[in-house]
């Protein structure tokens, strides 16, 4: 996917949406968001599933910013979460596709944003892997995978900074192979702009969830190793 050049302004609104699907979207932002399922929501943000009377399933997420001063000159959380799917995408990790993203403002304050990605039908949340009797033939290949890909996201010079199983979603395919897919990527950004969090914490934050003796983390950490810089 080519990712457009958005061009941020924190004193206007903007949008942008793909051409394909103007209709659905501004459809909803005129409207509303329907009634549908609640994927995630909390005092700021709030995702849903929106699959009827669209091409395809799409997650709408939509931020509400109530602190004045947060955004006057800084980008939405929308801006931010477009740019860490742009950057990751260009890595070379699998991403969902972006929709659209936008941003209302009245002067310099955002009154809300949006981010709309495709649903990833039919994929499951990776943090099943991290429960006792899970199968793990299957952990293994799901953290193999995702070490690959973070070992090439950080050979790209970039830091994630939330990179943890239940933001990396997996399926089957029909011959049994597993595809990982990465979704919520607000945080990621080039090394040295992410201050709190470094490359060897996205590592230690991903297997830490896995419980494992040091001897097998070990292992883990050994493979990512031997990736990095290739």
């Amino acid at each position: 996917m080519k990712y457009p050049v958005i061009r941020k302004s924190y004193i206007r609104s903007w949008q942008y949406i793909r051409e394909d699907f103007i209709p659905v979207v501004n459809k909803f932002l005129k409207s509303g968001l329907p009634e549908c399922k609640v994927i995630y929501h909390t005092r700021n943000k709030e995702c849903r599933l929106l699959s009827e009377g669209t091409p395809v399933p799409l997650v709408f997420k939509l931020y509400r910013e109530k602190r004045f001063f947060r955004y006057l000159f800084r980008p939405s959380q929308a801006y931010r979460e477009f740019l860490g799917f742009k950057l990751t995408a260009e890595a070379g990790i699998p991403v969902a596709k972006v929709i659209a993203l936008g941003e209302r403002r009245s002067f310099l304050r955002l009154k809300e944003a949006f981010f709309v990605t495709e649903y990833l039908t039919g994929f499951n949340d990776g943090d099943e892997f991290t429960h006792p009797g899970c199968n793990e033939k299957l952990q293994d290949e799901f953290i193999r995978i995702n070490l690959e890909y973070l070992a090439r996201f950080h050979n790209a010079g970039l830091v994630h900074g939330g990179f943890h199983p239940r933001n990396e979603l997996y399926k089957l395919d029909d011959a049994g192979n597993m595809i990982v897919v990465w979704i919520d990527l607000a945080t990621v950004a080039p090394e040295g702009k992410r201050k709190r969090f470094s490359q060897q914490d996205d590592l230690s934050r991903f297997l830490k969830e896995y419980k494992f003796s040091p001897e097998k983390e070990q292992e883990y950490r050994s493979f990512y190793a031997s990736l990095r810089n290739r």
